[in-house]
């Protein structure tokens, strides 16, 4: 079995598209202020200082008290301006190429799920892994990360699709941190910088 693995931000879609769907959401002005700070060389100053990605903890901060179908729903808007606007034409027409070449194509990325549901369904893959979302018992955002994928794509990938462990792989990414996928790829498409 041929596989594969195409990451999103940067590699698919030429944004970070965690930043670029919150941007297009209806946020008070508040929020679209702090966000926008949080999305600029501040909020990586400010990751520096924690030692962590905290300008993403507090973006995923805003999406609190969202439904799961306002997300999905927005999702999807934003996916379609995206891929419309900022698709990378030859990563998706090596995909859709292997597509027709019998490899089953998955996405692996780090962005929020509704995102990488909505990429998936756009252009018919055969699944996903992503960022997941907190949601309290009656279907809304806490506004937390309940599954963040970064740095362990390889691991939760076969966790999810473990028919792959065995299978020939081919991957695209502009991450430096797809450490693990570069290692397992029979192909490794860098197109970082």
């Amino acid at each position: 079995m041929k596989v594969v693995i195409a990451d999103l931000c940067g590699t698919l879609i030429l944004e970070n598209t965690t930043h670029g769907y919150l941007a297009s959401l209806p946020f008070s002005p508040y929020l679209v202020a702090r966000n926008r700070l949080l999305r600029s060389r501040l909020g990586q100053m400010a990751n520096r200082l924690a030692g962590r990605d905290f300008a993403r903890e507090q973006l995923v901060r805003s999406l609190r008290g969202w439904s799961i179908e306002e997300l999905t729903k927005s999702a999807q808007s934003y996916v379609q301006a995206a891929m419309a606007e900022r698709i990378s034409v030859p990563v998706r027409d090596a995909l859709l190429e292997a597509r027709r070449n019998g490899s089953r194509i998955y996405l692996a990325t780090s962005s929020l799920q509704p995102i990488a549901e909505a990429v998936v369904q756009m252009l018919a893959l055969d699944g996903y892994i992503a960022t997941t979302l907190e949601f309290d018992r009656s279907g809304r955002c806490t506004g937390k990360i309940l599954n963040d994928v970064t740095a362990n794509k390889w691991r939760t990938l076969c966790r999810t699709f473990p028919e792959i462990r065995s299978a020939e792989i081919t991957v695209y990414t502009d991450n430096p941190e797809d450490t693990d996928l570069k290692q397992v790829a029979k192909v490794f498409h860098y197109l970082g910088r």
